[in-house]
């Protein structure tokens, strides 16, 4: 039987509580401040959760960067047997340089099962996209996927090389995708092309759902 979820709202309660013995944690700090000590005492005490099967962060309007990022990243990476995964990090500056530190330790985790990733608003431009979609292509179990990536300035060909990512995750059952890049929308003809392969790739799942937030095209594309 799972050990029922604890969650903590205060990070000295975390610190303070039995950390090698958790296995389904959630840690909320949206609603306090935290700054380069805190996250780092966040990450030395997250990397001894050697037992931890749930974790679910969320970080969200901390102004947290791509050095933050990588703490934590570092210490996640040690948690091996994690098998589901929520990070809320929405309206930060991880940028592309903090999101490779996240794909670069999605990819070591290899009893991954469900991922959510909440990244809206974080500086996101190209590559770091591109390496999150070679790090989940590594991912042999993972069967939920979920990512938040709106209002960020990605490019085509990242965006293109995160979609071709998913069709290499072979137990993928679920995908759900928040994705509005205003970039990616003013270019109609990569659009089309981007729901031609949705629609390619749903096929292949039992579940997908696309959210475009909301935008303005000029046609449906031709099939």
């Amino acid at each position: 039987m799972d050990e029922e979820k604890k969650k903590y709202f205060k990070l000295k309660d975390f610190l303070n509580s039995p950390i090698s013995s958790h296995t389904n944690i959630e840690i909320n700090l949206r609603d306090i401040q935290i700054g380069d000590n805190s996250v780092l005492n966040l990450s030395l005490a997250l990397a001894k959760c050697n037992n931890l099967s749930v974790l679910t962060l969320k970080l969200d309007q901390q102004e947290l960067g791509y050095s933050g990022v990588q703490y934590l990243a570092n210490a996640i990476a040690k948690c091996t047997n994690l098998t589901t995964l929520n990070l809320n990090f929405n309206y930060n500056k991880i940028g592309d340089k903090g999101l490779s530190y996240i794909a670069h330790t999605i990819g070591k985790l290899m009893n991954l099962q469900i991922l959510v990733l909440q990244l809206d608003i974080n500086q996101i431009c190209g590559f770091g996209i591109s390496n999150l979609g070679s790090e989940l292509a590594q991912c042999n179990k993972l069967s939920n996927l979920t990512l938040y990536l709106s209002g960020n300035q990605i490019a085509d060909q990242d965006t293109s090389n995160l979609f071709s990512s998913f069709t290499k995750c072979k137990n993928l059952s679920s995908l759900t995708l928040d994705y509005y890049q205003k970039l990616f929308y003013e270019n109609n003809k990569f659009f089309n092309l981007f729901f031609y392969e949705i629609l390619k790739y749903s096929l292949l799942v039992q579940s997908l759902k696309i959210v475009f937030s909301s935008f303005k095209f000029n046609s449906w594309p031709k099939l």
